[in-house]
């Protein structure tokens, strides 16, 4: 399947992919080709069910915290990088 998106990228065309998404490109003002994905939203509806995700969540605790707790968190097991924050 690869090999197919990849001709029609080639060709100009935008691709789309029953289930996954679209495919399309974009030529920045440097000249380079971004390849761009928009997921097909059932994907993302899928996961976010009651019980669709059943992978491991790294880091839980930190699911709707805020920037100052994250920043303590970061600043924890990074003392040697540790983020800076101005005081206003």
């Amino acid at each position: 399947m690869g090999d197919t998106v990849i001709r029609y990228l080639r060709e100009g065309h935008s691709v789309a992919v029953q289930g996954v998404g679209r495919f399309h490109l974009n030529v920045g003002v440097n000249g380079k080709i971004k390849l761009h994905i928009d997921d097909d939203p059932s994907i993302e509806n899928s996961l976010n069910a009651k019980k669709g995700f059943k992978g491991k969540i790294e880091n839980k605790e930190m699911i709707c915290a805020d920037n100052q707790k994250i920043i303590k968190a970061w600043n924890k097991d990074h003392p040697n990088n540790p983020i800076k924050v101005k005081k206003q």
